[in-house]
């Protein structure tokens, strides 16, 4: 079986001040699901990283997702169309049974890789037939029965120890970047965030250390603005004070700054630094989607693609 198309990694998350550029919640809910539907229209799957709060991102994703496809806007192919990287700190403590549950809701929608502490992962996805897991890079896959994904995971919680939630979600971010051909960043916290850095600058960073570009939605603020100035997409005036920062905030951000230049030379070489600018500063959402799909097109061509993308399967036992 194929693994189906290229994935264009998505975090769109609640920042800090939407309202200060004239923007509510929903706003950020309206370009999610534009994207949803013009990437999936385009051959390209979705990947995401997240947990099962019920008023979490990932949660809303889903379940635009299956109206969309209740509504006949997208045709289901039989390959999952979301990929949802589920970090371990997010996974590690769940009750089996509501991660049994969560793949039953999912249905043939989504693909869940459980990543472990080293960003390699086990990948099941559900069909009419019962969850199946996938065991080659090729996407070729086998029954899987319930007792036997729980056991697997207990396997793989009894060698991973305890690490920070920080050091989990990096590796999850890592393993997204050596497998997605592009990055879509949104808003996003500049504060209370797990680990050394926000996740936003931390999943751009990266994507651009992997040679990945990084679509930087600046217009609506939080740290997608601050990424699309440290890589020099926006100008250094469009830079807004916030309240509060972490700890390492700007650390992290001339970190990235350090990659700017090495990001917009691979930008050009495909012809899509004009797009990424472009959209630094869209909030239409059918303009940001479209111009996605464009960048992704490019990007994701066999020429532009410098390295082949290998899944980091566990191997079966």
């Amino acid at each position: 079986m194929s693994r189906g198309g290229p994935i264009v990694a998505l975090s769109v998350s609640d920042g800090p001040d939407l309202p200060r550029f004239g923007y509510l919640d929903h706003h950020l809910r309206q370009v999610l699901n534009a994207l949803l539907i013009e990437l999936l229209r385009g051959d390209l799957r979705i990947g995401y990283g997240g947990d099962l709060r019920r008023s979490g991102y990932t949660r809303e994703l889903f379940d635009a997702l299956t109206a969309a496809y209740a509504k006949s806007r997208l045709v289901a192919d039989g390959w999952p169309a979301i990929v949802h990287y589920f970090a371990y700190s997010s996974w590690c403590d769940v009750d089996p049974a509501e991660l049994l549950d969560h793949l039953a809701l999912l249905g043939t929608v989504a693909e869940t890789r459980f990543v472990d502490v080293a960003g390699e992962y086990l990948a099941v996805f559900s069909t009419e037939d019962g969850l199946r897991r996938i065991v080659s890079p090729a996407g070729d896959s086998h029954a899987m029965g319930a007792d036997e994904l729980v056991g697997e995971l207990a396997s793989i919680r009894a060698r991973s120890g305890t690490p920070s939630a920080g050091d989990a979600l990096a590796a999850m971010r890592r393993t997204m970047a050596g497998e997605t051909i592009l990055r879509v960043v949104a808003s996003g916290k500049v504060a209370g965030y797990q680990g050394r850095m926000p996740g936003i600058v931390e999943e751009a960073l990266l994507h651009a250390e992997a040679g990945r570009l990084i679509v930087a939605l600046g217009a609506f603020g939080g740290a997608a603005r601050d990424a699309a100035i440290a890589l020099g997409l926006l100008d250094e005036d469009a830079r807004v004070s916030h309240t509060e920062v972490g700890a390492g905030y700007d650390a992290a951000l001339a970190e990235l700054c350090g990659l700017a230049g090495m990001h917009r030379e691979r930008a050009e070489e495909v012809g899509t630094w004009a797009d990424l600018q472009m959209l630094s500063e869209a909030d239409d959402p059918m303009a940001i989607a479209t111009g996605v799909v464009r960048i992704a097109g490019r990007t994701g061509s066999p020429d532009a693609l410098a390295c082949g993308l290998t899944p980091t399967l566990l191997p079966s036992r």
